[in-house]
């Protein structure tokens, strides 16, 4: 054991999450990344979903007898097949990693710090950095975070999780790899949602901060790395109907059946095009400048997005569709580096307090 974990942190299980399908290509290096980590009392499930492929032999190839494999039927529902590595597990604390993606070596430790502080806290959540499919860092600084200018990081309001943010300024920025949650909460909020085809993570996470608003807490870190690669369900060419239908259904689910606030509800327009405008920023990231525009098409003739939204909101990704893939590689990169100098004196007095003594803004 690590001589600078402490007893309390030493004892406590954390069950990692990990469907897999068809992983061959990227899984063992996932597991690597358990591995490596410095915080030491965790068990890995994975739980693969009737993979074809290699995945089942290179996982029997570790021995440590923390990693717990289980293989299913084939569903096709990766959420279906995390809830059922969920049940399997035993952990006080659970986090999620998919198998193509990869943890810092600190990640657990980092999750942990704030959860065992207070008590109060329902789950945490901390960023990613993009890397291509040899891991190679894309992005070195999440648009998100930006230095302190003594060696931390400051996150940015817009990653709280607040009615303003999860209705007007895009996802809240919490993917399942980032994220991390008690047992206890898992078990008073309920499995993630099967029906959904694709962004249950974000499902999820509005139910978390139903169930405890002031309860999301955000990590001033990097806390894994997310892959960009041609086999990713979100940027294989022909599932991304399916992808918009599932934002569909979440978006109805938002605005039509949950008491939001009737003061927020006026967000609902620009909501809808920020969504599309997301689909379609994927998919220009994945060079598929023909379906970035099938989106955008799609998002200008929406009965739920007035046309001065998506002309503010969504024009500007559509005529870049039209530029060279290069030329949009590099307009990503200057984009990122411009919003890091430009955030940086809106939150730098804003910077995170102590975990055990935090004071929440957040409110219903």
């Amino acid at each position: 054991m690590n001589t600078h974990q402490n007893k309390k942190t030493a004892s406590s299980l954390v069950s990692i999450i990990m469907p897999a399908y068809n992983a061959e290509a990227y899984i063992e290096d996932a597991i690597k990344s358990v591995l490596s980590q410095t915080y030491l009392n965790w068990e890995l499930i994975i739980a693969d979903d009737g993979s074809t492929d290699n995945t089942r032999q290179l996982i029997q190839r570790f021995t440590d007898k923390r990693i717990i494999y289980q293989h299913f039927p084939h569903t096709g529902s990766n959420t279906l097949v995390r809830n059922r590595a969920i049940a399997l597990s035993k952990g006080e604390f659970i986090a999620f990693l998919d198998a193509d993606d990869l943890f810092e070596r600190d990640a657990l430790e980092k999750f942990l710090e704030p959860l065992q502080a207070n008590p109060g806290l329902s789950c945490v959540y901390g960023f990613y950095r993009d890397v291509d499919e040899n891991g190679k860092v894309i992005n070195n600084v999440h648009p998100l975070l930006t230095s302190d200018k003594k060696g931390g990081w400051i996150v940015s309001p817009r990653a709280d999780y607040t009615w303003e943010n999860i209705l007007g300024n895009g996802w809240p920025i919490c993917i399942s790899g980032g994220l991390m949650l008690r047992r206890s909460t898992w078990e008073r909020v309920g499995e993630f949602n099967a029906k959904l085809k694709a962004h249950g993570d974000f499902e999820y996470m509005v139910r978390l901060f139903f169930d405890n608003p002031i309860g999301i807490y955000s990590l001033p870190y990097h806390v894994f790395r997310y892959r960009l690669h041609s086999q990713s369900v979100t940027k294989d060419p022909s599932r991304y109907k399916k992808i918009i239908q599932a934002y569909e259904q979440v978006l109805h689910w938002l605005f039509e059946e949950l008491p939001i606030p009737d003061e927020l509800k006026k967000l609902k327009s620009k909501r809808y095009a920020y969504s599309y405008r997301y689909l379609a920023q994927v998919r220009l990231k994945a060079k598929q400048p023909e379906i970035v525009r099938d989106i955008l098409f799609l998002a200008i003739s929406h009965q739920n997005i007035r046309l001065w939204d998506w002309l503010t909101i969504c024009l500007t990704i559509l005529l870049r569709s039209y530029l060279p893939s290069s030329v949009n590689q590099f307009v990503f990169k200057l984009k990122s580096y411009f919003k890091l100098l430009s955030e940086y004196t809106l939150f730098e007095d804003q910077r995170k307090l102590p975990y055990a003594g935090l004071k929440w803004k957040r409110s219903l």
